[in-house]
């Protein structure tokens, strides 16, 4: 517009000088009406096409994308499409999506960086209601340099019902200097805390899914242990799984989760053994062997009746292959055991929603 302004301005300068030097408005004079006429129809034609390479630079101008000189982002949004279980919620991660935040607030050099946000679902298959609460992290190595870096965050929600579901989004920011590095063909999603068996997805064409889903160990569902033929102790589930309730378990660990039903035929009440270690023992082929983390509850039984708890057995993280499981039961001051084997697999997990 400034353009315009100078040019207006130089045509009503022109016309006062005519006007003083006393230029006579007869017809056919050099300053007559028709030559007038012709000075006005130039004055406004000049004036349409100013305004007109005005409207033009003004569009050119607004058509420009906002942040027009940003380096394109390292990381692109992208499906998933993978399920975790972690501390007894089963996430299954949908897609990440992307936000470029300079971009967004048109700035021409990298300030804030990028917001990741990952869309999921978060499953409870418990029996009572849980929040959904881990910590998540994107971690990713420079190809060039061969360090790893990582970027954390926060994956939250409301309690969810027993048996029911709720979308869980979470959102991971990506500094400037974080943006320098990252590179999404090495990328993964961890969710969970460090140090405490965590998942991970692969996000690029490296790395090994690691989804933290029960183990179901079927070799040992339905076997019993015979206590002086006055107690029956008989497994009814066995997971391995990486977390004891919402607690996971530290990196290097697992646990043998067992269901165990007591079925009392003597003359008396029988209960298990108070604490920790006194009533289940495994011991695995090569003589190392550890003992029950107590049990769920006394499961006190009337004679004639029965009931069923549970207790957990931690286990080495590579834990597969052949055990001895030992029950030890007192009756009137008498100790017994009985001992069953099994092989514990590796494999395949089958999420606790979906039995």
């Amino acid at each position: 517009m400034a353009r315009t302004r100078g040019r207006m301005l130089v045509a009503v300068s022109a016309g006062a000088m005519l006007l003083a030097s006393g230029c006579g408005f007869l017809p056919g004079g050099s300053g007559g009406p028709g030559q007038e006429e012709d000075r006005d129809d130039q004055l406004v034609g000049s004036m349409d096409d100013d305004q007109s390479e005005d409207d033009q630079d003004k569009a050119a101008v607004e058509a420009e994308p906002a942040g027009g000189d940003l380096d394109a982002l390292p990381v692109t949004a992208q499906q998933v499409g993978a399920t975790v279980h972690m501390t007894g919620i089963e996430y299954t991660i949908e897609a990440m999506d992307v936000v470029d935040l300079d971009a967004e607030a048109d700035r021409d050099i990298r300030m804030e960086g990028a917001e990741v946000t990952f869309s999921a679902s978060a499953a409870n298959p418990a029996t009572e209601s849980r929040a959904a609460n881990t910590s998540v992290a994107l971690q990713w190595e420079d190809t060039a340099s061969g360090h790893s870096f990582e970027a954390a965050g926060q994956a939250a929600s409301d309690p969810i019902p027993a048996g029911a579901s709720s979308p869980v989004d979470f959102g991971i920011a990506l500094r400037p200097e974080q943006l320098e590095t990252f590179d999404q063909s090495t990328a993964m999603l961890i969710v969970g805390r460090p140090g405490f068996s965590a998942a991970q997805i692969p996000l690029g064409d490296t790395g090994e899914l690691i989804d933290r889903i029960p183990v179901p160990q079927t070799d040992l569902i339905g076997q019993s242990f015979d206590i002086d033929g006055r107690v029956r102790v008989t497994v009814e589930e066995a997971d391995l799984r990486w977390n004891v309730g919402s607690d996971p378990t530290e990196d290097g660990f697992a646990v043998l989760e067992i269901a165990v039903n007591l079925n009392n035929s003597s003359d008396g009440q029988r209960c298990w053994a108070r604490g920790t270690g006194n009533n289940f023992a495994l011991v695995a082929a090569d003589g190392t062997g550890s003992t029950d983390m107590s049990m769920s509850d006394r499961g006190c039984t009337p004679s004639g009746d029965s009931t069923t708890s549970w207790t957990g057995i931690q286990v080495a993280a590579d834990y597969a292959g052949d055990y001895t499981l030992t029950h030890s039961h007192q009756i009137d001051f008498d100790d017994f055991e009985d001992s069953v084997g099994f092989t514990m697999v590796d494999g395949p997990g089958v999420l606790m929603s979906e039995r």
